[in-house]
């Protein structure tokens, strides 16, 4: 028995539209986006994440950790149902849930046994895809771990629509491109590594805490010396960004603590 297709939204002619109008489909990788998928594997301590576009007869992978496919038929993702809606799915066990049961990704490699799905939802309320977790053992997520998915598929989407304005104004001018630069700098400092509890809490104080602390900044500098440069939706967008990194940053704090609590 095969698993059922995931239904189409209702608008989505709009919907894929929408995803064209990024110019985002088979881009090269940026670091941007795959350090978002690093901070995300990382703090869910899953084997997988990615960041997906469901176009119309596929999903396609902008960032992978974990996997080599770089796209797979729309009718085998998970990612597919979980942009019909607003919040993060969340599957448990997909060898008991119908959608899921005879999926050729659950009944052969990766094997999955769990999957979180964090819509990226545009400003206008399309669903173009996810910020993902998927892992091979059945786990729960901890309300810090879905909190910090839920903030970084913001920071994901905001820095897409960003690009946008920019790309779209033919502003991609020495400034932005200085902001894209340093911050994709600034994250390049996280590895994932695998090492004894001691050396991953060192990992989580310093190579998680100060690439967020540096993209907040950023946000600020930009807002307070060039505000009056740039266009009324970009600084918007900068607004954005560095609420989310304040309080994706307060996460990690409580995520830290717990670590050493455990410890």
């Amino acid at each position: 028995m095969e698993s059922p297709k995931p239904p189409k939204p209702t608008n989505e002619a709009e919907r894929l539209k929408a995803l064209r109008s990024f110019n985002i489909l088979d881009t090269d990788e940026e670091e941007f986006y795959d350090n978002i998928a690093k901070l995300a594997s990382f703090i869910c301590d899953t084997e997988i994440a990615l960041i997906t576009f469901v176009d119309d007869e596929r999903q396609w992978f902008k960032a992978k950790i974990g996997l080599e496919l770089k796209e797979t038929s729309r009718d085998v993702a998970f990612c597919a149902y979980a942009i019909h809606q607003s919040d993060i799915m969340i599957v448990s066990d997909p060898t008991t849930d119908v959608r899921f049961s005879q999926n050729p990704l659950v009944v052969s490699d990766p094997n999955i046994r769990f999957y979180a799905g964090a819509p990226l939802i545009t400003s206008d309320g399309y669903g173009l895809g996810t910020l993902c977790v998927i892992d091979s053992k059945h786990k729960e997520l901890t309300s810090d771990q879905l909190n910090a998915l839920d903030q970084l598929r913001r920071i994901a989407i905001q820095y897409l629509e960003f690009r946008k304005i920019h790309t779209t104004k033919g502003k991609m001018d020495d400034q932005v491109q200085s902001l894209q630069d340093r911050v994709n700098m600034m994250l390049k400092e996280i590895e994932l590594k695998n090492a004894e509890l001691q050396e991953l809490s060192k990992v989580l104080s310093h190579d998680l805490r100060a690439p967020l602390r540096g993209i907040s900044s950023l946000a600020e500098w930009m807002l307070e010396d060039h505000r009056d440069q740039l266009p009324e939706e970009i600084v918007e967008q900068l607004g954005l960004i560095k609420d989310r990194t304040l309080k994706l940053y307060s996460l990690l704090d409580a995520i830290i603590s717990k670590t050493l609590e455990a410890n």
